[in-house]
């Protein structure tokens, strides 16, 4: 605003009718530029020839050349004025172009920050596709040994459980086995206990069956064999067994003239000891039936029913209950064996 006033008509007028130089702002910007001479607004001094001479000659003369003289001055500072104002336009230009390529800077770093953030956007996505796919490999590699454990462990609990149903399998055979050799022995020792000279025992109607059809059997085993008459067998009617039902009663009666035959022939011959169950039934039977008097009919179906009550009263009793009879069995059987050997060593003495 003061350098507005100063660049005026009105402050050049005032600056120019000042006698003596002084420091103003144009002296100021003058000084700035090299290129521009510095000059004073101040008037030269008069010489006194000159000044004397043309005071003394006229004055009205004097008077002309002072404003001739501002005339001139005034055309000196419209010259520095326009100097000046151009430095001040060259200024503006220069803080323009300054403050553009401040602005240009700044919109470079601001276009170097936006490209770093744009790498850094994009180097954090890069990191994040691979972490997703780290995480993703990984549940997957997860996922396939879950399987492979759960597949394994089926295969192992598969295993197991085939090997429980062959070892039951093998414990039933065992077991089979040992039921089979169990009556062998049974039948061994029947045939064993069985004396010289004392009958035979009487037959079933199926082992006649049998021994009319075994040759004639399609099997080539004996078991398979067995197997297939016994379905023969079942499939009969009762018309078709009676032949054979009839052969047993026959053999039945055999078997009894035999037995008081050979009987009769050996008088001193021990009696056979009873069992545990049968010294336990000769003393239950009697309460049996008085507490159902309706099987004291007889026949051959109360008879059935009768044994079939009693061995399931036997199966109840605990082994201290059947500890009395199986000792009293115990005792007999070895009284027996005593008395048959003793028997024997008669028999054979003359």
């Amino acid at each position: 605003m003061a350098m507005r006033r100063l660049l005026s008509p009105r402050g050049l007028a005032a600056i120019m009718s000042q006698s003596q130089p002084i420091a103003t702002p144009i002296t100021r910007l003058a000084s700035v530029l090299p290129s521009a001479p510095v000059r004073s607004f101040a008037t030269k001094p008069r010489s006194k020839k000159s000044g004397s001479a043309s005071a003394s000659k006229s004055p009205s003369r004097g008077k002309r050349r002072s404003s001739s003289g501002k005339r001139a001055r005034s055309a000196s500072g419209t010259r520095y004025s326009r100097k000046a104002a151009s430095s001040a336009g060259a200024r503006k230009r220069r803080s323009a172009s300054a403050k553009e390529a401040r602005e240009a800077e700044a919109e470079k770093k601001e276009r170097a920050r936006e490209r770093k953030a744009e790498q850094r956007e994009r180097r954090d996505a890069k990191e994040a596709e691979k972490k997703e796919r780290r995480r993703a490999r990984k549940e997957d590699l997860r996922a396939r040994r879950q399987a492979r454990e759960a597949e394994d462990a089926d295969r192992r609990k598969e295993r197991r459980a085939l090997k429980v149903e062959r070892n039951r399998e093998k414990r039933e055979l065992t077991k089979e086995k040992e039921r089979a050799a169990r009556v062998k022995e049974k039948q061994r020792a029947f045939r064993r206990r069985r004396e010289p000279g004392s009958p035979g025992m009487p037959r079933v109607p199926m082992a006649f069956f049998v021994k009319e059809k075994w040759a004639t059997a399609s099997a080539d085993t004996a078991p398979e064999r067995m197997k297939n008459l016994a379905h023969e067998w079942k499939a009969l009617s009762e018309e078709q067994k009676k032949p054979y039902n009839e052969k047993s009663l026959a053999d039945k009666e055999r078997f009894k003239r035999e037995f008081m035959a050979w009987r009769n022939e050996n008088p001193e011959r021990p009696s056979r000891p009873l069992s545990a169950y049968m010294l336990w039934s000769i003393k239950e039977r009697p309460k049996l039936l008085e507490e159902q008097p309706a099987l004291k009919g007889g026949g051959q179906k109360t008879i059935a029913e009768i044994g079939q009550l009693m061995g399931q009263r036997w199966k109840q009793l605990s082994e201290a209950d059947k500890q009395p009879f199986i000792q009293e069995a115990q005792s007999r059987s070895s009284r027996y064996q005593a008395e048959v050997e003793k028997w024997k060593l008669n028999m054979q003495s003359p």
